[in-house]
């Protein structure tokens, strides 16, 4: 799930439609959700990760350019990883079609995991304000809160 793949999307579109702006809606509505939920919990000194997903039941289809020619290459894909900018920011959505959703979860949950155990040793410096500057003022602090 963090791990990008070789091709990186730029642009969501629904195909044989006149609202071609329902897909960038979409994109744009979830991308801004996600940044202002962040940031709201993030003022109370809380880390967020937010993985936004948008699952679709039509044909998904990954188009580019291969090396070397200017013919467009259509591929029906199960999911996509495309790259949204709001503003400054850069923010990855995951595209999934629905039949690929549990093998998406079931992924998702392997490296939710994997991620915990990355920060769990990082965990106990969660109740400084801000990193201790030495070994004095770990036991120290260890001491004022009873650990």
């Amino acid at each position: 799930m963090f791990k990008p793949p070789a091709l990186i999307g730029f642009r969501l579109v629904r195909a044989h439609t006149d609202n071609q702006d329902a897909a960038f809606h979409a994109v744009a509505g979830l991308t801004t959700g996600c940044l202002a939920t962040a940031d709201a919990i993030g003022r109370h000194d809380h880390s967020v990760l937010y993985v936004p997903i948008i699952v679709v039941d039509w044909p998904l289809v990954g188009c580019h350019l291969p090396e070397g020619t200017t013919d467009p290459e259509l591929t029906e894909v199960q999911q996509g990883f495309l790259l949204h900018r709001p503003g400054s920011d850069h923010t990855i959505v995951h595209i999934v079609h629905i039949n690929a959703l549990t093998d998406f979860l079931t992924a998702a949950k392997r490296d939710a995991a994997t991620l915990n155990k990355l920060v769990a040793p990082f965990a106990v410096l969660s109740q400084y304000k801000r990193l201790p500057e030495s070994a004095e003022q770990i036991g120290r602090e260890r001491r004022k809160h009873g650990s």
